[in-house]
């Protein structure tokens, strides 16, 4: 079996800190993010998310089914119409993180 090794880049930062870099180190590049949007209310990230689209090319996938299957994963790939992401964030449950990790993987 061949190991599957990702380039990853992880971040702990409070909230304001998160927002204020995350926009600033994804300006002007094409971003792909996957997180609720129930997740995004409750998180009260609102604002960012409007912020990161004026900022950048942002193309988001908010509606992530429990425990995604291929079908989810295909449905998610069929809906981008943009050129390949330079970024992909995943933020909120296992359900975002496994989709992202997906299109990482493919």
């Amino acid at each position: 079996m061949k190991k599957l090794s990702l380039p990853v880049n992880t971040y702990l930062a409070t909230p304001e800190e998160f927002m204020e870099e995350s926009i600033s180190l994804l300006k002007d590049k094409r971003v792909l993010l996957f997180m609720s949007e129930s997740g995004a209310a409750r998180l009260s990230l609102g604002n960012w998310i409007d912020e990161l689209s004026s900022n950048c090319a942002l193309f988001w996938i908010n509606n992530i089914a429990s425990n995604p299957t291929s079908v989810d994963v295909f449905n998610s790939f069929t809906s981008y119409t943009g050129e390949m992401p330079e970024a992909i964030i995943a933020v909120g449950g296992g359900s975002a993180i496994d989709l992202a990790k997906s299109w990482v993987a493919l």
